[in-house]
C-alpha cells in the first residue's frame, strides 16, 4: 500500500503539471530517477502505474490538487528550477589530486555508441574529479577498418556530450617508436618472428605447444624482421612474445604483437606495412602518455596480466586499471560488423538509423547530451553486467526536454470530420508551453472541419470527446458541437484544423508515418525539440513543403 501511495503521489503531481493528464512513461521515469534500484522491476511496475494513472486522469485538476494535499509540493512543481543531478564516483585506488592521468582509447572502426560514451565519460569525469588530465587517443593500428569518417564521428560525438580532452594522440603517429620497442624485445630474447600461419598459431596456443621458431637466434629474428618491414607478404610472419606456453592464462601463451597489413591507412597511407596488435599498442601508449588510471570494461580483464608484463619488459609503469561491467540497451545492435553489414544490405539507413544506440542516432532522434550523461553515470562503476529497457533511457531524456519543449498539434493517420454547429471563429489562443512566459500562439480556424486520429474516431464513436482547447463534441455518425467548454469527464483528444501542414514522422522502428500538423509548425527550426500533443517528443529534422520529425519517445 505504501508503494502504491508513493506512485499515486507522483501520478498526481505529473497530472497537475500537465493540465490534468498524467502519463505512464513520465511517472515511470520519475520513479526510476528517484529509485535506480527499481530498474529490474520495470515490467512489474508498468501495469501498476497504468492503473493508477488511469484513476488519476478520471479526476479533475481541482480534485487532483485536493487529493495530493501537499500544497508546498504543488507550488514547487509549478515554479520548479530543475538543476543538474550530480552523481558521485567511487574513489580511485592510489589517486592523488593533480597527478591523475586517464585515457579513452577508441579504435576508429565505427561510430561511437552508448558503451563507448560511458567509458569516455567515466574516464573524463575522473580526470576532473582529481584535477588531472584526460587523454583521447585513437588506437588505429588496423588499416583494414580505420576510416577518417570514424575518427570524425568519435570526435564529434564526444564533443556533443561535453567531453573535453587535454591531449589528442594517435597510435599511428608512433610507429617508428613501436619498431624500436619490438627490436629491443627481440634483442633481449623476449620476442621472436614466427613463420606459422594463423590457424597453426591458434591451434598450438590452444594446445600449449611451442613452435620451432621460438628457438631462432637474435640474428635470425633480426633478419626476418627486416624482411617483414621490406616486402614479405601479409600473413607470411608475425612477431610473438616468448612468455609461457603452459600458462593457464592463455593470453600469455606467446601472443602476437605485430603483423603485416598491406592496406593503405587513412592517416599514414602506405608508409608502414607492419602494425602492432592491441596488447602492445595500448600498453605502450599508456606508458608513453603516463596514464595513471584507466576505467574499462571487464572483457579486457584477462589481458591485464599480459599488458603489465609488456610494460615491465620495456621499463614502463602500468596504470591502475578498474574493470566495469558492460551494459546494453535491450535488443540494440552495437557490433560494428553487424551495423556495417546491415547498412550494406539496406537493413539500416545509416549509422544514424533510429534503431541504433549510436550517439549520432540518439542525437538525431532528439536525445540531449545532458540526458545521455545522466543516464550513463546512473549505470554506475561496477562489474555488474546490465541490460536496460529503452524506457529507462527515455525517462532521463524526458526529464531534460519536458520543461523546454514547445507543444504543437499534429495528427498521424488522420481522418477528417465536420463538427456540425461549431461556432464561427477566426482563431483560438493556445499556450506554447505550460508555465512558459511566451505569448499564446493563435491557431487559425478557417472551417468547421478538423482532422483527428483514426483510432480516436473509431474508439469514441457515439461518445462525447473534448477536442483540446477547442470544444466538446459528440462523436456520432454526425459529429455535433456540444459546448465550447472542455469537460473534464470526457476523453481529451488532439486535432488539427484547416489550414495545416503535412508532417512526416520517422519512428524508432525505422518506419515513417505521415499526417498533418498545425500551420505554426512551418516556423519550427531544424534541431528544435517539440512535443506533439498525445503523441510524444520529436526533433525537427527538416522544414520545407512539409515538416519532417524524428520521434524520440512519449
Amino acid at each position: 500500500m505504501e508503494e502504491r501511495n508513493y506512485i499515486r503521489r507522483l501520478a498526481l503531481l505529473n497530472a497537475i503539471e500537465h493540465e490534468g493528464r498524467a502519463e505512464v512513461n513520465s511517472v515511470l521515469g520519475k520513479i526510476i530517477s528517484e529509485n535506480p534500484g527499481w530498474k529490474p522491476r520495470i515490467k512489474e511496475l508498468i501495469p501498476i502505474i497504468r492503473d493508477i494513472v488511469d484513476a488519476v486522469n478520471n479526476t479533475t485538476v481541482q480534485d487532483q490538487r485536493h487529493l495530493i494535499g501537499d500544497h508546498q509540493a504543488v507550488e514547487k512543481l509549478l515554479h520548479k528550477d530543475d538543476k543538474e543531478e550530480v552523481h558521485g564516483l567511487p574513489e580511485l585506488e592510489g589517486a592523488v589530486k593533480g597527478k591523475v592521468v586517464t585515457a579513452f582509447p577508441p579504435e576508429p572502426s565505427k561510430y561511437p555508441h552508448l558503451g563507448h560514451a560511458k567509458s569516455a565519460l567515466i574516464n573524463f569525469e575522473y580526470a576532473k574529479k582529481y584535477r588531472g588530465k584526460f587523454v583521447l587517443r585513437f588506437e588505429d593500428s588496423n588499416p583494414d577498418v580505420a576510416k577518417k569518417e570514424y575518427y570524425d564521428a568519435i570526435i564529434s560525438g564526444l564533443k556533443w556530450l561535453g567531453i573535453k580532452w587535454d591531449s589528442l594522440d594517435y597510435l599511428s603517429d608512433h610507429i617508428p617508436e613501436y619498431y624500436k620497442a619490438i627490436e629491443k624485445l627481440m634483442k633481449n630474447g623476449n620476442a621472436y618472428v614466427c613463420l606459422c600461419d594463423q590457424e597453426t598459431i591458434k591451434k598450438m596456443r590452444s594446445d600449449g605447444e611451442a613452435c620451432a621458431h621460438r628457438e631462432h637466434s637474435v640474428e635470425k629474428n633480426t633478419e626476418l624482421w627486416g624482411k617483414m618491414l621490406k616486402g614479405m607478404k601479409a600473413g607470411g610472419a608475425t612477431v610473438r612474445l616468448g612468455i609461457d606456453m603452459a600458462s593457464p592464462n592463455t593470453t600469455l601463451r606467446d601472443p602476437s604483437i605485430a603483423r603485416i597489413i598491406e592496406v593503405s591507412h587513412p592517416r599514414t597511407r602506405k608508409r608502414y606495412r607492419v602494425w602492432p596488435v592491441y596488447d602492445l599498442g595500448t600498453s605502450m601508449l599508456d606508458g608513453w602518455e603516463k596514464v595513471t588510471h584507466r576505467v574499462r570494461t571487464k572483457e579486457f580483464e584477462l589481458r591485464k596480466e599480459l599488458q603489465d608484463r609488456i610494460m615491465r619488459m620495456l621499463g614502463l609503469r602500468p596504470p591502475q586499471i578498474t574493470e566495469i561491467g558492460r551494459f546494453q540497451v535491450k535488443d540494440a545492435v552495437t557490433q560494428g560488423r553487424e551495423i556495417r553489414g546491415g547498412i550494406k544490405a539496406g537493413l539500416f539507413s545509416g549509422w544514424d538509423d533510429p534503431r541504433l544506440t549510436t550517439l549520432i542516432a540518439l542525437r538525431r532522434r532528439g536525445f540531449t547530451p545532458e540526458a545521455i550523461r545522466e543516464f550513463l553515470l546512473s549505470t554506475g562503476v561496477t562489474k555488474t553486467e546490465s541490460v536496460y529497457e529503452w524506457q529507462v533511457v527515455e525517462a532521463f531524456n524526458r526529464k531534460a526536454v519536458d520543461p523546454v519543449a514547445d507543444r504543437y498539434f499534429g495528427v498521424i493517420d488522420p481522418v477528417k470530420i465536420k463538427i456540425d454547429g461549431l461556432p464561427k471563429m477566426k482563431s483560438i489562443g493556445v499556450q506554447t508551453r505550460p508555465g512558459s512566459k511566451k505569448k499564446k500562439r493563435l491557431i487559425p480556424i478557417r472551417s468547421d472541419s478538423v482532422y483527428i486520429d483514426k483510432e480516436d474516431a473509431r474508439n469514441l464513436m457515439g461518445q462525447n470527446a473534448a477536442l483540446m482547447f477547442l470544444c466538446t463534441a459528440n462523436m456520432g455518425t454526425v459529429v455535433r458541437y456540444v459546448t465550447n467548454q472542455i469537460l473534464h469527464e470526457t476523453q481529451k483528444i488532439h486535432w488539427v484544423g484547416e489550414p495545416n501542414v503535412g508532417i512526416r514522422v520517422v519512428m524508432p522502428d525505422g518506419t515513417t508515418r505521415t499526417g498533418v500538423g498545425e500551420p505554426a509548425m512551418k516556423r519550427l527550426k531544424v534541431n528544435q525539440i517539440v512535443q506533439l500533443y498525445r503523441i510524444g517528443f520529436c526533433r525537427v529534422d527538416k522544414v520545407g513543403g512539409e515538416v519532417t520529425l524524428w520521434f524520440a519517445h512519449k
